[in-house]
């Protein structure tokens, strides 16, 4: 079992205090995890070879051991969305290909989110296409935890 709060922050200069516990008496234990969104953006595409070519793409930064999540599910991600079947792709400052996304089955229990951790502090490039050569169209949503 998992809770999920979604709360916009008040603007710079306030203190905000987060407490995880259990119901009523009884013993449990979990992991807190805060993330704040990093990008949200839409894309349409077709004929994108798996996001390899004719993608959306867009350089997220993020500091070196944050938990960089991401993908298109809306059950999972507040924000995202899909239309088709999506698929992502994550690379480090190098090029080099760190993680992928990839919406072939279609519901989102399967694969909700797509994590890696950031190696260094750096911007990250997430490539926005579909599977195949197929059209798909969605909100993509990356967060830093």
């Amino acid at each position: 079992m998992s809770a999920q709060i979604r709360y916009t922050a008040p603007p710079t200069g306030w203190s905000l205090q987060v407490r995880a516990g259990c119901d009523g008496n009884s013993a449990c234990s979990g992991v807190l995890a805060i993330a704040r969104n990093r990008s949200l953006f839409a894309y349409s595409a077709s004929a994108t070879n798996y996001a390899a070519a004719n993608t959306t793409d867009r350089y997220v930064y993020f500091n070196a051991g944050e938990t960089i999540s991401f993908g298109t599910c809306p059950s999972v991600l507040y924000g995202a969305r899909r239309t088709g079947q999506t698929y992502l792709r994550l690379y480090d400052r190098n090029g080099v290909q760190v993680a992928t996304d990839s919406a072939e089955i279609q519901g989102c229990s399967e694969m909700p989110k797509t994590t890696h951790v950031a190696a260094l502090s750096d911007y990250y490039l997430v490539r926005a296409g579909c599977v195949g050569n197929l059209s798909c169209s969605g909100t993509v949503a990356v967060y830093a935890e």
